[in-house]
């Protein structure tokens, strides 16, 4: 199972309640599409099991940084845009601020999924 998130604003509350749901459901990976917002936030999702991807979008503040910590448990930055291959399934993975683009890969043919957020 993939899950999914978005948003989190450094809501430290939110966060960890999303980690402990994903793990005690037993997903095998976990995407975010964006405004994680903070580096201090990996500290509440350092203790995800499944595997997190996550995007950027506008509100993140030292991308560096984020991706330093995020980084040391395995978390993968994937900029701004993600084409990801997760359990034989080709995802779209972004936050969805361009209607256009967001358009185009739903209609491209090249992913099994497109998971984003429209602000």
């Amino acid at each position: 199972m993939i899950g999914n998130l978005s948003d989190s604003h450094d809501n430290l509350e939110a966060i960890k309640d999303a980690v402990a749901f994903f793990n005690e459901k037993g997903f095998s990976a976990v995407l975010h599409a964006g405004d994680i917002v903070s580096s201090f936030t990996a500290r509440a999702f350092k203790e995800l099991k499944p595997k997190l991807y996550f995007v950027f979008e506008n509100n993140e503040g030292d991308r560096l940084t984020i991706r330093e910590w995020f980084g040391e448990f395995g978390a993968e930055a994937c900029g701004d845009f993600a084409a990801l291959e997760i359990e034989g399934l080709r995802i779209a993975l972004l936050h969805g601020i361009n209607e256009a683009d967001v358009n185009a890969l739903a209609v491209s043919g090249d992913f099994d999924g497109l998971y984003l957020v429209i602000p």
